[in-house]
C-alpha cells in the first residue's frame, strides 16, 4: 500500500474514532438524563402530584452538530394522551403524559398557545381569543355557541 494511502486511512480512522468517542459521551449524558428522569415520573406517579414537576436541566452545547442534524430536525412520535374526562383520579396521569409531549416536541408546541390548543382543542383556543368587535350582540353570542359546541 501506498504511503499517503496509509496515511489518508490512518486519518480517516482516527476521525472515526473521535466521533465515535463523542457517541459514546453522548449516549452516556442521554443514558444519565432518561435515570433522571425516570426517577422523576416514578416520584410523581407514586405521590400522584403532576403540578410540582421539576424543571429538566439546561441542556450542555454540543461541540460538533453534524449538518444534517442542524438541517433538518425531526421530534420523536409521542402518542397523544386520550381526552381529559374530569376525573380528579387521572388529572395528574394526563397532566404528566401532557408535559411530557411539550418536553419531547418543542417544535411542535413552541407556545403557551400551542399547549392550550393541544390540550383544549382548536375550538376551545378559538373561544379564548374571541371579541365581540363591531359584530351584533346576537352574532357573537352565535359564534360564541358554536365554538363551545365544538369544543365539548
Amino acid at each position: 500500500m501506498d504511503p499517503a494511502d496509509q496515511d489518508a486511512v490512518r486519518r480517516t480512522l482516527e476521525a472515526q474514532g473521535r466521533l465515535l468517542g463523542q457517541h459514546d459521551q453522548l449516549l452516556t449524558d442521554i443514558w444519565a438524563s432518561l435515570q433522571t428522569l425516570n426517577a422523576s415520573v416514578t416520584d410523581l406517579l407514586s405521590s400522584g402530584r403532576a403540578e410540582q414537576l421539576p424543571s429538566p436541566p439546561a441542556p450542555e452545547a454540543l461541540e460538533v452538530v453534524p449538518q444534517w442534524v442542524a438541517a433538518a430536525p425531526r421530534e420523536p412520535h409521542v402518542p397523544v394522551p386520550e381526552r381529559y374526562s374530569g376525573e380528579a383520579g387521572v388529572c395528574a396521569s394526563f397532566l404528566l403524559q401532557c408535559f411530557l409531549v411539550f418536553d419531547l416536541q418543542p417544535l411542535t408546541y413552541p407556545s403557551d398557545r400551542a399547549k392550550i390548543a393541544f390540550v383544549s382543542g382548536e375550538a376551545a383556543s378559538q373561544i379564548l381569543s374571541l371579541r365581540q368587535g363591531s359584530r351584533s350582540v346576537t352574532d357573537y353570542s352565535i359564534q360564541f355557541r358554536v365554538l363551545t359546541a365544538k369544543s365539548g
